[in-house]
């Protein structure tokens, strides 16, 4: 009895957050119509969240959605990747330099073309309950 109270206070006060593995990104409108679709939450990387589409991870490669801490006088910023063989990656798309990517997630517009197809994507968040 006293496990299943604690249990069930444990679930009501985390019910304010959603659970990161319940966050998805909808990738939709690119010109490479291979990057959109539906994006899952895997881990991190360099501190925010790391994307991974459903359905790409397969012997050719899979898609991400990174955050970029880049080197020099750049600002990090989001990319769009396709991964091959965890050895090669290739940026598809990023954002621009003046979108703020301070944020713990990608941002919904603001995409251009890095080596891949115009238009660039826009993103919507799904928080699946």
């Amino acid at each position: 009895f006293i496990y299943i109270v604690l249990r069930l206070s444990l679930m009501l006060s985390n019910d304010s957050s959603p659970d990161p593995r319940s966050r998805v990104l909808i990738v939709s409108g690119a010109g490479n119509e291979k990057v959109n679709g539906t994006y899952v939450e895997d881990g991190n990387e360099n501190g925010k969240p790391r994307f991974v589409q459903c359905h790409s991870a397969n012997k050719q490669g899979e898609y991400k959605i990174v955050y970029n801490l880049s080197e020099g006088d750049c600002p990090p910023f989001w990319v769009i990747v396709y991964n091959h063989d965890d050895e090669d990656f290739l940026g598809l798309y990023h954002t621009e330099s003046n979108v703020c990517t301070n944020g713990q997630l990608p941002p919904a517009v603001g995409w251009v073309n890095y080596h891949d197809a115009a238009p660039p994507p826009t993103i919507e968040l799904q928080v699946l309950r």
